[in-house]
């Protein structure tokens, strides 16, 4: 039993102790969340649908203090910010996303019109009904389905597309 700050196994009480690769982890955390600022997130992202998205990325990957969404944000501005990826070609061109796991929001954040996912876990139901749930969350429920293809209309910035 836990608590305030001493671990309790029913006999004996002990001070925790956070290791110091612990307190590493939480020192990037904090450093990382005071760059992701509303102003910069707000001047990268112009639009609801972008912000939305950015909003809700998450990590397949467990990390302590998060650390693994706050990378892929930073990841997302700092490219937005340097303009590294041709718009043009997220526009025309298909964006093939490989170990995507549910993870819709992160090539729509970089501006990808055209999403091909692609990982295993698909040959689950259950899988695509919780990618169904996520696409309806992130569009008001506007989106349509076909043969396992996923339509919906997105703002980047120059109205829906």
């Amino acid at each position: 039993m836990k608590e305030m700050g001493y671990w309790c196994d029913g006999q004996t009480k002990q001070p925790e102790r956070s290791t110091s690769f612990e307190r590493r982890l939480k020192a990037e955390a904090e450093k990382r969340k005071l760059v992701l600022t509303p102003e910069r997130i707000n001047g990268v992202l112009p639009t609801k649908d972008l912000r939305r998205s950015f909003s809700t990325l998450s990590a397949a990957t467990l990390s302590l203090y998060n650390l693994a969404v706050l990378e892929k944000k930073q990841n997302v501005l700092e490219i937005r910010e340097k303009n590294v990826l041709n718009e043009e070609l997220l526009k025309h061109s298909a964006t093939l996303y490989i170990g995507t796991g549910l993870d819709i929001e992160y090539p729509l954040c970089f501006g990808a019109r055209n999403i091909v996912m692609i990982d295993p876990i698909f040959k689950d139901k259950s899988v695509i009904e919780r990618l169904r749930l996520k696409i309806s969350e992130l569009t008001e429920n506007q989106f349509t389905e076909n043969d396992g293809h996923f339509y919906f209309k997105f703002d980047f910035g120059q109205g829906k597309e």
